[in-house]
């Protein structure tokens, strides 16, 4: 990537993706390449809830398909309110992420896609 690559794209909690984007930046130094000149993108799901219940009822049924617990689903995506999700995704663009690319399972909700669409691009337009 380093040496060859336009653009990455990263997945996890923001810890591992800024762990991931160390090593990237590393791997740029030792061959010499600005790394801002690398795209670089997080994959991950956005669960829309307007409560606790509906966020619980989202991160079990992702659990269940991805085969994880809830309290992993809450650290690998984009969960919560239109303000949390909007604040999580932040915290991805500060540790150096460029754009945020979400999968929703809901997303024939047009409401609901509006509304992550709306979150996403108040922090990273």
């Amino acid at each position: 990537m380093a040496e060859l690559g336009d653009g990455c794209n990263f997945f996890g909690g923001v810890l591992t993706v800024r762990h991931k984007l160390d090593a990237l930046h590393r791997a740029c130094e030792t061959v010499g390449r600005d790394p801002q000149e690398i795209t670089k993108t997080w994959l991950g799901t956005a669960v829309l809830a307007k409560s606790d219940r509906e966020l619980q009822e989202g991160t079990e049924r992702l659990g269940r398909l991805l085969g994880v617990r809830p309290s992993a689903v809450r650290a690998i995506s984009l969960c919560g309110t239109a303000d949390q999700i909007a604040e999580r995704a932040a915290q991805y663009r500060d540790c150096g992420i460029d754009a945020v690319i979400v999968n929703m399972d809901d997303a024939y909700e047009l409401d609901t896609l509006v509304s992550v669409g709306r979150a996403l691009s108040s922090v990273l337009s």
